[in-house]
């Protein structure tokens, strides 16, 4: 794939996402601590709308860089596989010493958005 198939790609999950993630900010919260009441599983819900707003806003960006070719094509691939490899180390943390624990699925959609990054930033032709 193309750079900007995959920048459009990975973008467009990340909007997706963060809507997801704020409409379903309260069930996300419930059903990771499912003990929280009051005040709060409403720090729980909010924190969970703030990192929906920090998913659109990242996909938004991505879109803005999907237009970019050559060196800054690859370093923008490059730079969006790393910050998912931050998301997915901290998800794997949380899977073994958290009593939260992340759906296996968007672990996996972390590796697969890494790994086509990785060779799409790989196939870039550097003038």
């Amino acid at each position: 794939m193309s750079a900007k198939t995959v920048m459009t790609i990975v973008g467009v999950i990340s909007i997706i996402e963060g809507i997801a993630f704020y409409v379903g900010a309260e069930q996300i919260t419930r059903g990771a601590f499912p003990l929280l009441t009051g005040n709060a599983l409403e720090v729980g819900t909010i924190m969970h709308e703030a990192m929906a707003s920090a998913m659109v806003a990242i996909g938004v960006l991505i879109l803005f860089l999907r237009d970019n070719t050559g060196v800054a094509a690859k370093k923008s691939l490059q730079g969006i596989a790393g910050a998912n490899s931050i998301f997915l180390i901290g998800g794997l943390i949380h899977l073994v010493n958290s009593p939260a624990k992340p759906p296996l699925p968007a672990l996996g959609l972390l590796v697969v958005i890494i790994a086509a990054c990785l060779v799409s930033a790989q196939k870039v032709k550097v003038d």
